[in-house]
């Protein structure tokens, strides 16, 4: 993207704090965890009015993998009474509490231990990883995403339709297509 995706605007929030608002707006979610990398100082100051718990990974340049393995090990240390987590990222800015909601209740009726979002024919982010997965999310190599996890266990995913999250801002142009529908946060 050539800056910090995290902190471009959407309407009147950055990505990054629309992505943490609707989390902990979700019924579902007890607590809030963000893995930041590059530009942490910036990113802690954009979210220090909100009670989340900031993770920082010094490895970011490594891959998406460091991220949520570095949080995957941080809660399972930390949180030992947490039953799963909801992994998502800022990029996708249609995923709201909503959203997360529905794939916490599609996680809760199906029994499988994972719940992902199915969109441009595949499935991924955001998804609900049950504690039965964590060890796993804290062993992904640094080139890999929670994508990797749901392709090789798709027996165990439940699978919510969410189009939306198709939207996915990873390039200028994509930000820039993004930001001329219209669509705010």
């Amino acid at each position: 993207m050539g800056t910090a995706k995290q902190l471009l605007r959407i309407g009147s929030r950055t990505l990054l704090r629309h992505s943490v608002e609707e989390a902990i707006a979700a019924a579902g979610v007890d607590a809030t965890f963000i893995t930041v990398g590059s530009e942490a100082e910036r990113m802690r100051v954009e979210l220090s009015d909100l009670s989340v718990t900031i993770i920082e990974n010094t490895g970011w340049a490594a891959g998406i993998g460091t991220s949520i393995a570095t949080a995957a090990r941080l809660i399972m240390q930390q949180q030992p009474e947490f039953t799963g987590v909801v992994l998502m990222t800022c990029d996708q800015p249609h995923v709201s509490a909503a959203t997360i909601d529905r794939l916490i209740a599609a996680h809760e009726a199906s029994a499988k231990p994972i719940a992902a979002s199915a969109y441009a024919g595949t499935i991924g982010v955001p998804a609900v990883f049950s504690r039965a997965y964590f060890d796993e999310l804290a062993q992904l190599r640094p080139d890999k995403g929670a994508k990797d996890i749901l392709l090789r266990h798709p027996e165990d995913v439940a699978v919510v339709e969410f189009e939306p999250a198709s939207v996915d801002l990873d390039r200028p142009a994509d930000y820039e297509r993004f930001a001329r529908s219209g669509v705010t946060s």
